[in-house]
């Protein structure tokens, strides 16, 4: 989120989340300056960006972000971001220290302007979640283990009526990582792919208010590949899915502009990975409505 100063410069706040495994799931806060390299009234807008944030989780690692991006007006107040960045990483270990990897990513974004969106959802209203892709690779010079991820989360949701929407969460993150095992002094490569999808059907219960508690339930589905060396996972080479019913319920709030915070709790059964349990997940996410 960020403040406009002038034509050019924006400054601004943002989230930083990275999800690579169930391990090592990272989580901070950071800032950000931007500059543009043309006017507001071009469709295309090139920038410059330099970001820095830091972990709260794990390795307490902090990221600083060398941006170059291309911004293209979609339509009135809907703006699509494509950047390629370099991302530095310093942590407590000296090791950690000046690695790094490069980052190509894309997202929508909306400019807030005007008023909240307040108004009933109606047939045919289409949202989209912000975060759309991420590539992250390394380079032979970098001091890092070698390491790949691609990552694609888009979320759609189709307005049957201003009470019922249909929704379709969809989650794709591959990761490859090559790395020096000095137990066993050899290159080691590990492989993992998680696919995560969910369909489901949101019932609005206050369509008129601004702020719109919903409820919802679906269908949900996981399916897990990992591969390597045995003396690396330890036996747990597999690919595993599960396929389980969830219910949850969450709230839509307007913000200027044409966008809305999605925040929702959930409640699923595990059946499956050799578990039968109940889980309990929450999320917030930034949708565009079209």
């Amino acid at each position: 989120m960020g403040l406009q100063l002038g034509d050019r410069f924006i400054i601004g706040g943002q989230i930083a989340d990275d999800y690579f495994s169930d391990e090592e799931a990272r989580s901070g806060l950071g800032l950000f300056s931007r500059y543009y390299f043309n006017s507001s009234e071009n469709k295309f807008r090139p920038y410059a960006q330099v970001d820095f944030s830091t972990q709260l989780t794990l390795d307490f690692v902090d990221e600083l972000g060398l941006t170059a991006g291309l911004e293209v007006q979609l339509k009135p107040g809907i703006i699509f971001n494509n950047e390629f960045s370099r991302r530095l990483f310093y942590g407590y270990r000296s090791a950690d220290n000046g690695s790094g990897v490069w980052r190509l990513r894309g997202y929508i974004g909306n400019i807030a302007s005007g008023k909240n969106n307040k108004s009933p959802f109606k047939k045919g209203d289409f949202l989209i979640s912000s975060e759309l892709y991420e590539i992250d690779f390394s380079s032979p010079s970098d001091r890092v283990n070698d390491f790949n991820r691609f990552r694609v989360s888009p979320t759609f949701i189709y307005a049957l009526s201003s009470r019922w929407l249909l929704e379709f969460d969809l989650n794709i993150e591959d990761n490859t990582s090559n790395f020096d095992n000095f137990v066993f002094g050899a290159e080691q490569r590990v492989k993992s792919t998680i696919i995560t999808a969910e369909a489901g059907l949101r019932y609005i219960i206050l369509p008129n208010s601004a702020i719109k508690p919903y409820g919802r339930v679906g269908v949900f589905y996981q399916s897990d590949f990992l591969d390597g060396p045995d003396e690396v996972l330890i036996g747990r080479n597999s690919t595993e899915s599960l396929t389980s019913p969830f219910a949850g319920a969450g709230l839509l709030i307007p913000v200027k502009g044409n966008a809305f915070i999605d925040a929702n709790l959930n409640v699923q059964r595990e059946t499956n990975f050799r578990l039968d349990s109940w889980e309990v997940s929450g999320e917030i996410k930034w949708l565009i409505k079209f």
